[in-house]
C-alpha cells in the first residue's frame, strides 16, 4: 500500500501469542519505532520521514492523535510507567513530552529509559556516561563511564538492572544500586529483558 505521496506505507502488527491470530494492524510512513501504553490500549508509532509520533487504539483501531516533531525524524518512543510521558528520540537525543498534549518537558542530548519502580530515568550520552536523574534533569547519581557512545538502555522490569548498547557493538548488563558490572555479552547488536526479568534476549549479525 502507498500513500498520496507514493510511499510505501509501513505497517505494526499485533499477535494472540496463544494461537497466534492477528489482533490489530496499524499503518504509518516509514515506521521506525513504535511502543505500547503500560496498559496496552495506546501504540505510539514513530514516523521518521514525516516526523511525527501517531498514537492509535488498540481497541477499535482507529487514530487518535498525534505529535509533531518539528520536521525532525523520530527514531524510537518510550513511555512512561504512568503513561504520563513519552520519550522520543530524534537521532542522538531525546525529549520528553506529555502524552496527552505533546508539552515538553526537557531535551537530552542522549538516549533515556524509565525506571519501573522509582520514577527516575537512566540516560545514556555519546561520551559513554549513564547517569540517572529525575524527570527534569537533576541528577542523582553517575552510575558509569562506559567510554563508548550509548546506543541504547533498557531497565529489567523490577528496575534492579539496567542493559546498555554501545556503538563499539558492546552490550552490558549494570546494577542499578551502585553501577557494579554484572555481565558483558559478547558482540550483539541489540537486547530486550523477557517479561520475568532474569533472561536478555539479544539479536546479533551473522
Amino acid at each position: 500500500q502507498y500513500n498520496y505521496d507514493g510511499y510505501k506505507l509501513s505497517a505494526v502488527r499485533s499477535y494472540n501469542l496463544i494461537d497466534g491470530s492477528l489482533i490489530g494492524e496499524y499503518y504509518g510512513d516509514d515506521i521506525k519505532g513504535f511502543d505500547f501504553s503500560p496498559n496496552h490500549d495506546i501504540l505510539a508509532l514513530n514516523m521518521s520521514r514525516i516526523g511525527s509520533v501517531h498514537f492509535w487504539d488498540t481497541g477499535n483501531k482507529k487514530l487518535i492523535g498525534a505529535l509533531q516533531t518539528f520536521n525532525t525524524p523520530a527514531f524510537g518512543a518510550r513511555f512512561s510507567p504512568d503513561g504520563k510521558w513519552l520519550a522520543v528520540l530524534y537521532g542522538d537525543s531525546t525529549r520528553i513530552r506529555q502524552t496527552i498534549n505533546g508539552e515538553s518537558l526537557r531535551n537530552a542530548n542522549a538516549v533515556v529509559a524509565f525506571s519501573p519502580s522509582d520514577g527516575f530515568l537512566a540516560v545514556g550520552n555519546n561520551e559513554g556516561a549513564i547517569t540517572l536523574e529525575n524527570l527534569s534533569g537533576t541528577l542523582k547519581t553517575i552510575l558509569v563511564n562506559e567510554h563508548e557512545w550509548i546506543l541504547d538502555l533498557i531497565y529489567s522490569p523490577d528496575g534492579k538492572q539496567i542493559v546498555s548498547s554501545t556503538s563499539k557493538c558492546n552490550i552490558r548488563i549494570w546494577q542499578t544500586n551502585g553501577g557494579g558490572l554484572v555481565k558483558q555479552l559478547e558482540s550483539p547488536k541489540a537486547a530486550g529483558w523477557m517479561v520475568e526479568s532474569t533472561r536478555v534476549a539479544v539479536a546479533k549479525l551473522l
